[in-house]
């Protein structure tokens, strides 16, 4: 009961530990299942049983000793009652302590939404034999209304920034106090300080304090974000907050963070990045930098790492890398950062190889393999080339088989794809699909070749495919061209392996049989494959069947 009234908003009834037993109609039929089933079904068997020495003797007379006592752990003594036990539901016993506990619950949930002043109580009442009702009643009293929200904000530059970002507050002039908004409202302040230059802000620099004190329950809300604390030796320091630029990226492409010394052998500069090797550089620099999206001059900012974090692991040549920052020691404001990005780059061949036995309905028996070979880097712009082949070979006891061969089903194919981490296009599409989307290109080709005792046929494939993500949910796929070729080789065999359709060819053939076509038939009035089929075909759909 919500201030005299019933509620059933399962916000709320969620918050109570204890609920009664399920019922349909009204009936707790689950319930009733449990209460058939007998708490303790070994030792009725026991009972019945192991200490009934004449029916002890009897079942021993029939069974063995052994098997008697595991009588006990069978259907009829114990499964039933476990299955009882499965099928029902145990009923709910009124815990005092569990009551207490969502009487807690209630109160700081209603506490939470701006009710301070919210009372919590309970009446437990009987409403038949061994059974009670529990009535949890709440008085909210009035809410609390956020009368002012002040910014106290001891670094300048940081005030400077809220200032800019004030207007989206969630915590609001005139609206109930939830404390979930607040929350809420941290986490905002917090993504957008780090995504504008503040390096080293975290949550916790962030305070609310609420004055509810003669306030008419209209609190006043202070924002109250501290300075930045440091340690010197062991002297815990504080000063301003600092918005951080970007002076270096320097990029690693071959050696992980957790390597100890790394010797450079190999350095190249481009667009301001400094590309670092132990050996021969392996990459071109702008297939690394265009997965980059950290650049110096740029402000401190957490998303352009989830960025690079998420291109570079697309590329599928890399590890998930390490991106480190330090202070320039050459900047004596000190408000400027140096990334260091450490990549770890996958072996540059992968081979794989499988081999699977099948059965279906089609095949009785089959054995399969394929093998596929991925060359990472194939061009040192981090695209990846994978070669895959397969072959096939099985047994239908289904298909016309003159020559009784056991292996009488075979197919062999093999596929190239490559894969582009950018648009492949002849002209620039970074306005239209910004490297942002993390583009990719794709590109297939493909031949398979089935052989068997029906249909032969050769199949040929080959696509060109656009990725993007224009939102981190969202993918967006476009088929530039996607063409599919197939030849059958063995079209003469079509009415041999397709009885059905023959079959209904033939009957056709004979309900309008004339002397005219009697030279279709052979000597048991069937149509001769494949002239006679031919040849009654031609002669019902004419020379050009497509008019």
């Amino acid at each position: 009961m919500v201030n005299e009234k019933k509620t059933n908003q399962e916000e709320i009834t969620s918050l109570i530990q204890q609920q009664p037993n399920s019922t349909v109609l009204k009936v707790p039929f689950s319930l009733y299942l449990f209460n058939l089933a007998r708490p303790n079904p070994d030792s009725l068997f026991e009972a019945r049983v192991l200490n009934n020495p004449k029916r002890y003797k009897s079942l021993k007379s029939l069974i063995s000793e052994k098997q008697v006592h595991r009588l006990g752990e069978s259907f009829l003594y114990k499964g039933k009652h476990e299955l009882l036990k499965k099928m029902g539901e145990e009923p709910v016993i009124i815990d005092y302590n569990r009551t207490k506990r969502s009487e807690l619950r209630l109160k700081t949930y209603f506490f939470n939404n701006g009710f301070f002043d919210v009372k919590v109580s309970t009446q437990n009442d009987t409403v038949g034999k061994q059974r009670g009702q529990i009535t949890y009643r709440i008085e909210t009293g009035d809410p609390y209304i956020i009368d002012s929200l002040t910014p106290l904000i001891s670094s300048p530059k940081l005030d400077s920034l809220y200032r800019i970002t004030a207007s989206q507050s969630l915590v609001k002039k005139g609206e109930q106090f939830n404390s979930a908004k607040f929350d809420q409202e941290r986490n905002r302040i917090t993504g957008f300080f780090r995504n504008n230059g503040v390096y080293n802000f975290q949550q916790n620099y962030i305070n609310f304090n609420i004055d509810t004190i003669a306030t008419r329950k209209r609190p006043n809300v202070d924002l109250v974000i501290s300075d930045f604390n440091y340690r010197s030796g062991d002297t815990l320091l504080s000063k301003p907050f600092e918005i951080y630029k970007i002076s270096a990226v320097n990029i690693y492409t071959d050696s992980p963070s957790s390597k100890g010394n790394i010797k450079i052998t190999d350095s190249i500069t481009y667009k301001n990045y400094r590309l670092f090797s132990v050996d021969k550089m392996k990459f071109k620099p702008q297939a690394i930098t265009d997965a980059i999206f950290i650049s110096p001059g740029n402000l401190y900012a957490d998303f352009r790492n989830t960025l690079t974090s998420r291109y570079i692991s697309n590329l599928r040549v890399f590890n998930f890398p390490s991106i480190q920052y330090i202070q320039d020691p050459k900047d004596s404001i000190g408000n400027s950062l140096i990334a260091n990005i450490y990549l770890s780059p996958r072996k540059k061949y992968q081979f794989g190889f499988a081999v699977d036995f099948t059965h279906s309905n089609i095949q009785d028996f089959g054995i399969s393999g394929n093998t596929s070979l991925s060359i990472r880097n194939i061009f040192k712009g981090a695209e990846t080339l994978e070669i895959a082949a397969r072959g096939n070979i099985g047994s239908s006891r289904e298909l016309a088989n003159p020559n009784d061969d056991f292996f009488n089903l075979s197919e062999i194919g093999v596929d190239a794809r490559i894969n582009f981490p950018r648009i492949f296009f002849p002209f620039n599409t970074e306005k239209i699909i910004p490297k942002s989307m993390i583009p990719s290109t794709q590109m297939s080709v493909g031949f398979a070749k089935q052989t068997n005792i029906g249909l032969d046929k050769e199949n040929f494939t080959s696509f060109m495919t656009y990725n993007w993500n224009p939102k981190r949910q969202n993918n967006v796929r476009f088929d530039l061209f996607n063409i599919q070729y197939v030849k059958n080789l063995r079209t003469d065999r079509y009415f041999e392996v397709y009885r059905s359709s023959y079959n209904a060819l033939n009957q056709l053939a004979n309900t309008y049989r004339t002397p005219e076509i009697d030279s279709y038939f052979d000597e048991r009035d069937n149509l001769i494959i494949e002239s006679g089929t031919n040849a009654f075909l031609n002669d019902i759909l004419g020379q050009n069947p497509s008019i």
